[in-house]
């Protein structure tokens, strides 16, 4: 066990937190009874931060799994997994199909329109100045 296991299960901690206080966050606030599409808490930040803490836990631990392998050759594939599941969630059946939703959804609405460009796609940032 090492530094490199630490910073990795660290990652795996803040992936979590992060998943589950975006999922609870959104049922809190449908469950108020709001409408329409979620700006405060963690997806100030992030239009989609569950899918952003998903990515992060399993490719942390990903990278304290690949540490006991011997070969780059099992590390490549042990990588293959949680990398296939990151591209899914960013490029496939995740966000894309999220943002299209939204977007047929609330499309017309100027608020969205500026939510959007304010707010980073995946990654948690703060936002972007207001024009």
């Amino acid at each position: 066990i090492g530094a490199t296991d630490f910073v990795s299960w660290a990652g795996w901690l803040a992936g979590m937190i992060l998943e589950v206080a975006a999922d609870m966050q959104k049922s809190r606030w449908k469950d108020a009874g709001n409408k329409g599409f979620i700006e405060r808490g963690v997806w100030k930040y992030s239009q989609h931060p569950n899918y952003f803490g998903e990515m992060l836990l399993w490719a942390s631990l990903c990278v304290s799994c690949t540490n006991g392998l011997p070969t780059a050759g099992q590390k490549a594939l042990a990588i293959a997994s949680p990398a296939f599941v990151c591209y899914l969630l960013r490029f496939v059946s995740g966000v894309p199909l999220l943002q299209k939703a939204a977007k047929a959804k609330y499309g017309g609405d100027p608020k969205y329109l500026q939510y959007v460009a304010r707010t980073s796609l995946l990654v948690p940032w703060p936002p972007k100045s207001e024009p």
